[in-house]
């Protein structure tokens, strides 16, 4: 894993005790100086530039997983935290008031049982509970006043069909019902007199 690291370091031009804010702005400058878009005329420099680049980015992502694990660098100096030091300076001092406090989280050096786990997990999923309650919401409203539009447009159709007078190209009931019939299309009858 050191020898990775190490890679990641000669990639990114770091020295042996460099801070995270070093590499940031190490990597900022390679991947401006490798940018592809900067070789767009030249095809030979432009493939080298896009490796240049994949590797630059794979070892920022290297180093910046291990910050975020460690809150340092695989190399950087470790310094002593305040945690460690026998007395905490004054203004990061707890005095808790009752048991309740020392129980705690941050004081309290035992694991966290399953069941809390478990719970914390759970308060992930929490918030679907309203999303989809006013997903659903959202819908039985809409087909509510969907529904309540297409029957006021039925009855505004029919309400229109009845006060239409008839026309003269226009056929009565029993002239309709024989041309829906199929025994009348099959033996031949016309359909309209």
């Amino acid at each position: 894993m050191a020898i990775q690291f190490q890679e990641n370091y000669e990639l990114l031009e770091l020295e042996v005790g460099d801070d995270w804010a070093t590499a940031n702005a190490n990597y900022r400058r390679l991947v401006h100086a490798w940018h592809p878009d900067r070789f767009t005329n030249q095809p030979r420099e432009r493939v080298h530039a896009q490796q240049k680049f994949i590797e630059l980015t794979k070892a920022f992502n290297n180093l910046r997983t291990f910050y975020r694990e460690n809150n340092r660098l695989p190399f950087e100096r470790i310094q002593h935290a305040v945690a460690d030091s026998p007395v905490p300076p004054a203004h990061q001092r707890v005095e808790p008031e009752d048991q309740a406090v020392l129980e705690s989280g941050i004081l309290n050096k035992r694991k966290p049982s399953s069941k809390t786990m478990d719970r914390n997990r759970l308060k992930h999923w929490l918030w679907l509970i309203p999303a989809a309650l006013t997903l659903f919401g959202g819908l039985f409203v809409f087909a509510l006043f969907d529904r309540q539009a297409k029957m006021e447009g039925i009855e505004e159709a029919k309400r229109v069909l009845r006060d239409v007078e008839p026309s003269e190209f226009m056929t009565n009931k029993d002239e309709i019902k024989r041309s829906n019939n199929r025994k009348g299309i099959v033996r031949g009858e016309p359909v309209f007199k």
